[in-house]
C-alpha cells in the first residue's frame, strides 16, 4: 500500500491581492520534512529553490511578502486537512524522537493540582503554567472535543477537586493534571505519524519554555536515527514538474 503524499505549499498573493497556494513539491510526510530541516527558517527554502520557480513565484505571487516576520510554506493532503506548519532545522529532533519518548515528556510536563488553580485564579508564571495550560487545551480542543476520544477521559478525581467548573474545563483539567489520561490519549494519537508530528511540533514551544529551548533528543542520538538521504537532483526536477503542472491549470483559470 502507497504511503500518503503531502505537498508543500507557497502561500503568495498576485498582484491583484488575491492569495493562491502554490504547489512546490509532494512526498510522503517524513520525506518532506526531512527535507525541510535542511534549513533554517522560510527564506532559507525559498531561496534554495531551483531558479525558474523562485523566478516564477517572484514575478507572480510575491507581493506583500515579508519572509523576516511570516512563514510562507505549509504543508496540507489534497483535502487541504489538516494545515500542517514546515519544520526547520532547528526543531528537526521531532523527526527522530520515538512515539513513546514523546509520550513519556509530555507526561512528565503534566500540571500540579495548585498549577491548575493558579490559571484559574489567572496567578501564575506565564512562562511555564500559562503555557501547560494552552498545550493541554489545545490537546483536548483538537483532538478530544469531537472524538470518541472524550469517553476515554477519567473525570472522577477532577470533579472532586473543581467542583465548579464547566464541562469543557472539567475535561481539559481532567487531562492536564491526571498522569494516566495524558499517558492515554498520547499512546491514541501517537499511533498516526501525521498526528505525533503534529502534536511534538505544538508540544514543542511548551516543552522549550520549561526546559530552557532544549531538545527531545540529542544530536548524537537524532543523527543514529537518520536512515535516509533526500536525492536533490530528483527533488528538484519533481519542483519544475509541479511548477509546470500549476502554470497550465493557473493560466487556464485566468481565460476562464
Amino acid at each position: 500500500m502507497a504511503l500518503k503524499k503531502y505537498t508543500l505549499y507557497f502561500k503568495g498573493k498576485n498582484k491583484n491581492e488575491r492569495e493562491i497556494n502554490v504547489p512546490i513539491v509532494s512526498l510522503e510526510l517524513k520525506k518532506m520534512d526531512e527535507f525541510t530541516t535542511n534549513y533554517n527558517n522560510s527564506y532559507e527554502l525559498f531561496d534554495d529553490l531551483p531558479k525558474a520557480v523562485k523566478k516564477f513565484l517572484k514575478e507572480e505571487f510575491c507581493y506583500d511578502i515579508d519572509f523576516e516576520s511570516n512563514d510562507y510554506f505549509f504543508i496540507s493532503d489534497a483535502d487541504f486537512d489538516p494545515i500542517m506548519d514546515v519544520i526547520y532545522k532547528e526543531d528537526s529532533d521531532i523527526l527522530y524522537v520515538k512515539q513513546e519518548e514523546l509520550r513519556n515528556i509530555i507526561v512528565a510536563c503534566k500540571m500540579t493540582i495548585e498549577e491548575y488553580q493558579a490559571v484559574l485564579r489567572k496567578k501564575y508564571n506565564i512562562k511555564v503554567q500559562s503555557n501547560k495550560y494552552e498545550f493541554f487545551k489545545y490537546l483536548y480542543e483538537n483532538y478530544v472535543k469531537d472524538s470518541k476520544l472524550k469517553s476515554m477521559i477519567d473525570t472522577y478525581d477532577t470533579k472532586h477537586k473543581f467542583p465548579e467548573l464547566s464541562k469543557e474545563e472539567l475535561l481539559i483539567a481532567s487531562i492536564a493534571t491526571d498522569r494516566d489520561n495524558i499517558f492515554v490519549l498520547c499512546k491514541k494519537m501517537g499511533q498516526y505519524l501525521e498526528t505525533r508530528r503534529n502534536l511534538a511540533l505544538k508540544f514543542k514551544q511548551t516543552f522549550n519554555i520549561i526546559n530552557d529551548n532544549s531538545k527531545f533528543i540529542d544530536e548524537e542520538v537524532s543523527s543514529s536515527r537518520r536512515n535516509s538521504e533526500i536525492n536533490v537532483r530528483t527533488l528538484k526536477e519533481s519542483m519544475l514538474e509541479k511548477l509546470e503542472e500549476f502554470i497550465k491549470k493557473y493560466d487556464n483559470e485566468l481565460v476562464k
